[in-house]
């Protein structure tokens, strides 16, 4: 076949762009077309879903890695009353600004008391919670409950202090030593339970609370040295 000249292909331009002007563009066969986007296909409910940057704002707000790990490090005890003979205690959580009473009966959280150990001067007073499944020991922090700090940590974190619980907030004058702590903790396992039980008794008297602290800590006094005599004296037997 020849190739056309200039003077024959000039006409056949030149028509093609009249045609167009008048708007009788013809339609593009569909082999010349460009091909259409092609549609997103249906999310496989096999694969895993896009990351969602929300999920993790909890995670970025409480990091795991500051954490405390030992559930009683936000703890601290504020208050332990007899009730019918029973222990009940209050905690104060200073992470969450929430205080909690916790009995021998499981709370709404799951929080069970195992042990109460009242003492005539709070700062050395302890309980025994179940959390988890985990038994923790929980003490009363001075620190934790000055004024200052809670009103610090009240503009901090908007939350509010715990209530009052009445001689839990006492400011103690004078507390057991490091040596009578000793000294309870090298008692048997009966004679601990034999103090702890006049303590029960005791402190659930309403006369006995309110009762100047002098009285009882001669009491309480005495009553100690007495059942670590009587303990002493079995283990030589």
């Amino acid at each position: 076949m020849k190739t056309l000249t200039s003077s024959l292909l000039l006409p056949l331009v030149w028509g093609a762009l009249v045609s167009m002007s008048q708007g009788q563009i013809e339609a593009v066969p569909s082999s010349l077309q460009a091909p259409a986007e092609a549609a997103s296909p249906a999310s496989d409910p096999d694969l895993p879903s896009a990351l969602d940057p929300a999920t993790l704002q909890e995670m970025v707000q409480a990091s795991p890695f500051t954490r405390a790990v030992n559930p009683s490090d936000s703890l601290i005890l504020t208050g332990i009353a007899f009730i019918d003979g029973k222990p009940v205690a209050t905690i104060f959580d200073t992470e969450k600004k929430q205080s909690h009473i916790v009995s021998e009966k499981a709370n709404f959280q799951g929080w069970i008391l195992q042990e109460a150990m009242p003492a005539a001067d709070m700062r050395f007073a302890q309980v025994k919670v179940s959390i988890g499944g985990e038994v923790v020991s929980i003490r009363y922090d001075k620190d934790a409950m000055a004024p200052d700090k809670m009103k610090r940590d009240k503009r901090q974190d908007g939350g509010a202090p715990p209530p009052p619980a009445g001689d839990s907030f006492r400011k103690p004058s004078r507390g057991p030593s490091e040596e009578d702590r000793k000294r309870y903790e090298s008692l048997s396992d009966s004679a601990r339970e034999k103090f702890r039980n006049v303590l029960r008794e005791r402190f659930s008297d309403p006369k006995f609370r309110d009762a100047p602290e002098e009285d009882r800590r001669a009491f309480l006094k005495s009553t100690f040295e007495k059942i670590e005599k009587e303990d002493q004296s079995s283990r030589k037997r």
